[in-house]
């Protein structure tokens, strides 16, 4: 099988310059790809990661930050405050917003809102 798809690829110079080129042009194309999705992981994850949150708390069946929704009445905190071993318990607002500069659209917003006083829900430093 090699040494006739070597026979084929040989016997005319200018397919086997456009095989290679097509084939680069894939592996190029697959990189990029690989790259965006792996930048766009780390935007979506980089608020968990640089909290200083150990639990997170929501409803069931809403595992996505996100993409899904969960709604936890104002209560729920003061009773996960309340168990041993929890230092501090804090709420955590989310919401999609889109921003407009000059009438034009420029990008969709991800915003959480957090109780600062609690010192929870905010960025390391």
């Amino acid at each position: 099988m090699v040494p006739m798809a070597r026979r084929l690829l040989l016997r005319e110079k200018g397919r086997l310059f456009v095989t290679i080129g097509a084939v680069g042009a894939t592996v190029c194309l697959l990189l990029f790809l690989f790259g965006v999705y792996e930048g766009v992981k780390d935007g979506v994850t980089r608020y968990v990661h640089t909290t200083d949150a150990d639990l997170w708390v929501c409803q069931k069946n809403a595992n996505n930050l996100l993409k899904s929704s969960s709604y936890l009445p104002a209560g729920v905190v003061d009773e996960i405050a309340s168990i041993d071993g929890v230092a501090v318990a804090a709420p955590l607002s989310r919401l999609f917003a889109t921003a407009t500069v000059g009438g034009r659209t420029t990008s969709t917003l991800f915003l959480f809102g957090f109780d600062p006083s609690r010192k929870l829900g905010g960025r390391e430093r």
